[in-house]
């Protein structure tokens, strides 16, 4: 809609490039920064997101239950990433206190689910 191309190229294996790509196109259209206010999950629901998450083709999502400064509350069972706010961890199927599911959302790409493994 836009009428404009990115083209990034890196010779680095381990390039941010969903990040980069998004943050080159949101300067190059002027768009503000994604700005999220934080939120402090009850215990129980914290709890809860805790543990190793695995797809296939992915690596696994480890979520501490003591907390960690790369998952930012801003919902309950919804995280953001606090290196990139545009990508969000939402998670679901809650059974016997416990998600089951944790999806991984990115603007760029296609909603990818994880199951928990632990």
């Amino acid at each position: 809609d836009e009428d404009l191309t990115t083209i990034l190229l890196s010779n680095l294996y381990l390039f941010p490039f969903d990040r980069v790509t998004r943050e080159v196109a949101s300067a190059a259209l002027d768009h503000e920064p994604v700005d999220r206010a934080a939120l402090t999950p009850s215990p129980a629901r914290h709890t809860a997101c805790a543990g190793t998450y695995a797809a296939e083709g992915w690596p696994d999502i480890v979520v501490p239950a003591e907390g960690s400064a790369r998952f930012v509350p801003f919902a309950e069972g919804c995280f953001y990433d606090a290196e990139d706010p545009e990508i969000e961890y939402r998670f679901d199927d809650l059974q016997g206190g416990l998600y089951r599911r944790l999806d991984y959302c990115s603007p760029l790409w296609p909603m990818q689910s994880f199951a928990r493994t632990a």
